[in-house]
């Protein structure tokens, strides 16, 4: 360490006296005689400020750069203060020093509430349609009564009587649509059992897909909707064919183009040609069920019997909806109940399991829908269907009751619903009968027999849906909008299958668990609901059979009646009009006008085909309500063919149902 002398030598001041006595002699090297040389001192440096270093505009850019850097530091505080934006006084306005962000003026977007959102409305469009629906029942439902017009019996002059069943009569009618008296021909039905449902699921057709089904016009009951009033619906006159009158002919399915296409196809006679007409018929047939099931409604009485040939449209619409369900809010379905043609049903017999709790009030239904209908595919109940009514286009053979009777239980019990173990051994024994048939669904490289294998099957998961069917090969050009549907499908199928693998079926567990040992077995009010104690028997034998557990439905028609014959009642009384007795309205009255000449068939012949010839409204030979040959347990009919007047009938509408539990 240098010494204080030696120190203030070196800054060129005088040593003081006391300093160098204190640090005694000074030792010099021996190399350096004599006393040390003086070093010169360095200049004295200048000090700078900090303004003669940086010009204002760097000032100015570090200071925006910083204000631009303290958004990407990580901000230690909560925002612990009320939100202040503004505050105007006079000219001048102060604002918060607060990060723009803690006064809520700033909100950045958050990838996990974006995806939440993206899923829950993803949720509310999955079929059958949360969101869709509420809409339809909201503001459609209301919109479609306000602008209907109300109808009375008094405006309806009734003909005769087409065909009668066990759920109802089939009558041909005018309806005098003005006070003018212009008419309509119309078909009525007076329905006794599930009239109010069928009333439902038309006007919900008539909304979403009104070129999917007959034109509904109206329905309405003789009293007050009490439970045991008949009710009548009413469509407009559409065409005297159905499917099932044009397969019993020997030119089917020839005798299609005339209805399908308006002439008839430059193409030879065989199975190419066959293929090409049975293609654009099962094609229109799907997309019926396809915009049915799209709104959640089940049809559940698919069959040649139900699909109307409308001579208006010139394509096949589907009638017959009395034993059709609204999935989305379980309107007219029955966990432990079915309607269905054993003819036409699948093995399953069940659109859904009978574990399946009842439907809850109608919006927790209405939520909980899309996870009821992934779990068990109620729509691919009506795809089977669709495959047995293609089987009896396909083969002549199927078209008689007996047979396919025969045919279904062979390929249940022989065959483990197998179809190309069927076609082998049908093959093998060389069966001419079906020869035909399967030359035309090769025609097209064996597209059409490939769809018929994917809709015939056991398991409901592995049918293909309506919008899958719809972009099959066989169908040829795909519309757009269909690929996409069916990916769509596809992909919730896929989904559903990962998620079955995943789970084991536990959410389908926790939702049929009722009445498991685990759950505590059956809870009283269960036992009740589902009839089996004695309240709930003294309950039902109450009302009819078929009347049970449609709560649900009657209230809804006892408020559209309520309405309705508010609305009848005003008007009535504008016209000044006192309404008729139903023994009225069903009187002799009406003289129907002379048939006009029958058209030429397809076959180009200039002969009558002579489908929609005078039948006897019951007993006749045609399959529908009240025919012989209808095959349903309820239908009723002498069978003998003897027709005891000429009368006209709608051959096929509105065949009866199998009710059974």
């Amino acid at each position: 360490m240098a010494s204080p002398a030696s120190t203030s030598a070196l800054r060129g001041q005088a040593p003081q006296p006391g300093a160098a006595a204190a640090a005694g002699p000074a030792r010099r090297p021996a190399s350096l005689p004599g006393p040390l040389p003086q070093r010169p001192l360095p200049p004295r440096r200048t000090q700078l400020r900090p303004t003669a270093a940086l010009a204002p505009e760097h000032v100015e850019a570090a200071a925006t750069g910083l204000s631009q850097l303290h958004h990407l530091l990580t901000l230690a505080y909560e925002p612990i203060v009320l939100p202040c934006s503004s505050m105007n006084c006079g000219d001048i306005t102060y604002r918060s020093s607060l990060d723009p962000v803690l006064r809520m003026e700033e909100r950045a977007l958050n990838p996990q509430g974006l995806a939440l959102v993206a899923t829950a409305a993803a949720y509310l469009f999955l079929r059958p349609g949360v969101l869709p629906g509420a809409i339809d029942t909201y503001l459609k439902a209301p919109l479609q009564r306000a602008r209907s017009k109300v109808y009375g019996k008094e405006d309806f002059d009734m003909g005769r009587k087409l065909a009668s069943g066990g759920f109802g009569t089939v009558y041909k009618a005018e309806l005098v649509v003005d006070e003018e008296g212009t008419r309509r021909e119309v078909i009525v039905k007076k329905a006794t059992e599930f009239g109010e449902a069928e009333a439902w699921m038309n006007e919900r057709m008539m909304r979403w897909a009104p070129k999917a089904v007959a034109e509904f016009v109206t329905a309405f009951s003789e009293g007050k909707g009490q439970l045991g009033d008949a009710t009548w619906l009413v469509w407009a006159y559409e065409g005297d064919y159905t499917l099932a009158d044009l397969m019993q002919k020997k030119e089917f399915p020839y005798n299609l183009e005339q209805s399908l296409f308006g002439r008839e196809l430059n193409i030879p006679k065989g199975p190419e040609r066959k293929a090409a007409i049975l293609r654009v018929a099962l094609q229109q047939l799907i997309y019926c069920l396809e915009k049915c099931h799209a709104v959640g409604i089940v049809h559940r009485d698919i069959k040649p019997q139900n699909c109307i040939l409308s001579e208006r449209d010139q394509c096949i619409k589907l009638i017959d909806f009395g034993a059709a369900a609204d999935l989305r809010i379980g309107l007219n379905y029955v966990p432990n109940q079915y309607l269905l043609d054993p003819r036409y049903a699948p093995p399953q017999q069940y659109i859904m399991s009978k574990q399946t709790p009842r439907a809850p009030p109608a919006p927790v239904a209405a939520l909980l829908s899309p996870v009821l209908w992934r779990l068990n595919t109620p729509d691919r109940f009506d795809m089977y269907s669709v495959g047995v009514v293609l089987l009896q286009m396909a083969f002549p053979v199927l078209r008689q009751d007996n047979t396919l009777v025969q045919f279904n239980k062979l390929l249940g019990e022989q065959y483990g619903w197998n179809l190309q173990a069927w076609r082998k051994a049908m093959e093998r024994r060389g069966e001419r009968a079906y020869a035909e048939g399967f030359a035309m669904l090769d025609a097209d490289g064996g597209a059409g027999w490939d769809l018929l294998c994917q809709l015939i099957r056991y398991d409901p998961g592995s049918r293909l849906s309506a919008s899958a069917a719809l972009a099959h090969p066989w169908f040829g050009q795909l519309n757009p909008a269909t690929v996409m549907t069916s990916t769509v499908a596809s992909v919730g199928t896929v989904l559903s299958k990962v998620t079955e693998s995943v789970d084991d079926g536990w959410l389908e567990r926790q939702i049929t668990r009722n009445g498991t040992r685990e759950a505590g077995g059956f809870t009283e009010a269960y036992l009740t609901e589902e009839g089996f104690t004695e309240e709930a028997r003294r309950r039902e034998d109450e009302l009819p059979a078929n009347l049970a557990n449609t709560s649900g439905t009657i209230a809804w028609w006892q408020g559209r009646q309520a309405e309705m014959q508010q609305r009848l009642k005003e008007r009535r009384a504008a016209l000044g009009r006192v309404g008729q007795t139903i023994s009225e309205m069903t009187g002799s009255s009406y003289k129907p006008a002379k048939p006009s000449a029958p058209k030429p068939s397809a076959n180009g012949n200039g002969k009558p085909s002579g489908v929609g010839k005078a039948k006897a409204a019951a007993g006749g030979s045609g399959s529908g309500a009240g025919g012989s040959g209808s095959g349903d347990s309820s239908s009723s009919g002498s069978g003998n063919g003897k027709a005891s007047a000429p009368r006209l009938k709608l051959p096929g509408m509105f065949a009866d149902l199998v009710k059974a539990k």
